[in-house]
């Protein structure tokens, strides 16, 4: 029987969750929200993914930066570009 062992701490096991989940709910709320006529209500399914990525990210270049500050660098400017770009979004479209 093969033994799998996890590298991950719990902590980054369950964001890793949420973050997928988020994401996969955020591109069906996203083809959706542009569907719909009307007054739509809430908030830009767009910027939540944009946002939950960047946290990812953070957190991704927190774990990295203990074992390569390279990529912890790396993963650094992709949380901050993520920020910056759901930033513009929310500017762009705000809330509803």
């Amino acid at each position: 029987m093969i033994k799998l062992k996890n590298k991950n701490p719990l902590w980054f096991n369950i964001l890793a969750l949420i973050v997928v989940l988020v994401q996969i709910t955020s591109i069906i709320l996203y083809k959706e929200y542009y569907y719909q006529t009307g007054d739509v209500k809430g908030i830009n399914p767009l910027f939540l993914s944009q946002l939950v990525m960047a946290i990812f990210l953070g957190a991704y270049s927190f774990k990295e930066w203990k074992r390569k500050r390279g990529y912890g660098y790396l993963f650094l400017i992709l949380a901050l570009m993520f920020v910056y770009l759901s930033v513009q979004t929310f500017k762009l479209y705000g809330w509803k």
